[in-house]
């Protein structure tokens, strides 16, 4: 079980496309992984993460996002992160909306190696926007 994982890193992106109702984005950047497991001592590393994005206002009042990142420790490049979410959006208000999200997370190498690889979630969610 991971107790925390942090990455402080820097880093830049780019819009591919960038409208009012589209945007397509890549971004990397570089820094440090610090990360403890239940259990076992404390590790840190240099780090790389590379990511790519969409969000696509469907109407004026639905919008669909997607994103995914990667993240290599410097140390042992097989010791990576993948992140994977969609979400799917609709105004209620100007200032509300429901959400709906799925969210995928790989840790390719967890401690104990007998733990999944593979966590998801499926939430739904009212947001309110100040």
């Amino acid at each position: 079980n991971v107790l925390y994982l942090v990455t402080p890193m820097a880093g830049g992106g780019y819009y591919f496309v960038k409208r009012k109702d589209l945007e397509v984005t890549a971004d990397v950047s570089v820094g440090g992984a610090f990360e403890s497991d239940s259990g076992y001592a404390a590790t840190d590393s240099g780090a790389f993460s590379v990511g790519q994005g969409l969000s696509w206002k469907i109407s004026p009042s639905a919008t669909f996002t997607e994103k995914a990142t990667g993240l290599w420790k410097m140390n042992h490049l097989s010791d990576s992160f993948y992140h994977f979410e969609t979400s799917l959006a609709a105004s209620i208000t100007k200032t509300s909306e429901l959400k709906i999200t799925y969210l995928v997370d790989l840790k390719n190498r967890p401690n104990p190696d007998t733990l999944k690889k593979i966590d998801t979630a499926l939430i739904a969610a009212f947001v309110y926007k100040f």
